[in-house]
């Protein structure tokens, strides 16, 4: 990208799920995804820099040079813990009366 300060990619009507994203920038660039499934991470040198919301919008700041960007599934530990603890707030939540 030459002179370019944001970038959109719809990640639908690029039929991009998970995979790859090679960027090159001559300047910072603020990057988007958009339309992704909720929970896709995204990582640069194997480490999450973006996470998909309930939207499917993720949004990373790129800098200049060449960025190489993966879009993976949530690591499933990660989900089963944010599950327990959901679980679990939700039973502190619904005691009811005991005595």
């Amino acid at each position: 990208m030459t002179d370019v300060s944001g970038l959109t990619l719809d990640a639908q009507e690029a039929k991009l799920r998970l995979g790859t994203i090679t960027l090159h920038s001559d300047s910072t660039t603020w990057f988007t995804i958009v339309h992704l499934q909720p929970g896709t991470e995204v990582l640069r040198r194997g480490r999450i820099v973006a996470r998909a919301g309930t939207g499917g919008v993720a949004a990373v700041t790129v800098s200049s040079g060449t960025t190489v960007l993966r879009l993976v599934r949530p690591a499933r530990s990660a989900r089963k813990h944010r599950n327990r603890l959901r679980a679990a707030a939700r039973a502190r939540r619904d005691v009811g009366f005991t005595g």
